[in-house]
């Protein structure tokens, strides 16, 4: 069998293939804040991976070309304050003509599927899981506790796992010898625990005891534990939460998620 490949066709035998037309089906994932307002970008990604901070009103844009099929994926994750609202437009074509409600928990998601062969001047719509409540990440510590490095509002040692605070919305942990970091799903960062060089990056020299908001920023996207001060012999210290894959930490501090 003798195939040849020109510009505008295969010939397999006596076969041809005319215009072909290469399709990507890659997904490119697109992770942001949703705000108050929020434009599904078809040419940045068909996975939109969003965290909803506020009730939004959402908008698409750069669909493929009428008779060609364009879809894509929403995972709305609500915040940590829950029940925000959305707003689709009027294109947007659901079953029995009726929007999907979304979880107003905290942490938790919805993940919707939209698709369009009109160059987006309609869009189908459907649910594919409502109230995800597998993505919520509480966050839990024992161990040494001498600097308030576990989050729990004191000095007190804990032999076993305790959960700090009541919050789901945790997304990753990370930590020094005496200190903690982590981030929550809304992009924002905190930390607690041992402070006489001013790790914390609170402003000030003073320990926490208990997770305290490192400024107003809502775009932090990862952290890592630094190793400050020499460690008390035979003394060690563990954050842990559950939502995610494992992840390590440095020092006295150690951190792994559990899906």
């Amino acid at each position: 069998m003798v195939i040849k490949i020109s510009k505008n066709r295969v010939d397999i035998g006596l076969e041809q293939l005319q215009n072909a037309e290469l399709k990507n089906y890659s997904e490119t994932t697109v992770t942001a804040n949703s705000g108050t307002a929020y434009t599904v970008d078809l040419s940045a990604g068909n996975v939109f991976n969003l965290t909803l901070t506020g009730n939004c009103t959402f908008t698409f844009s750069n669909a493929p070309a009428s008779g060609k099929m364009g879809q894509c994926l929403l995972f709305l994750v609500q915040d940590s304050t829950g029940s925000r609202l959305v707003t689709w437009p009027s294109s947007v074509k659901w079953p029995s003509a009726t929007a999907p409600t979304l979880t107003t928990t905290a942490g938790a998601a919805d993940i919707l599927r939209l698709v369009t062969v009109d160059g987006g001047t309609t869009w189908l719509g459907s649910t594919q899981v409502s109230n995800a409540r597998s993505l919520q990440k509480t966050l839990w510590a024992w161990g040494y506790n001498n600097y308030g490095q576990l989050g729990l509002g004191d000095v007190t040692n804990r032999s076993s796992p305790v959960q700090v605070g009541a919050l789901t919305t945790w997304s990753s942990v990370a930590g020094g010898q005496l200190h903690t970091t982590a981030l929550k799903t809304d992009g924002t960062l905190w930390t607690w625990g041992y402070n006489p060089y001013g790790q914390l990056g609170l402003g000030d020299t003073v320990n926490r005891s208990s997770p305290v908001q490192v400024g107003a920023l809502t775009t932090w996207s990862s952290v890592a534990g630094v190793d400050v001060s020499p460690p008390p012999s035979n003394r060690t210290n563990f954050v842990a939460y559950r939502g995610f894959p494992s992840v390590g930490l440095r020092g006295l501090t150690s951190a792994e998620i559990v899906w």
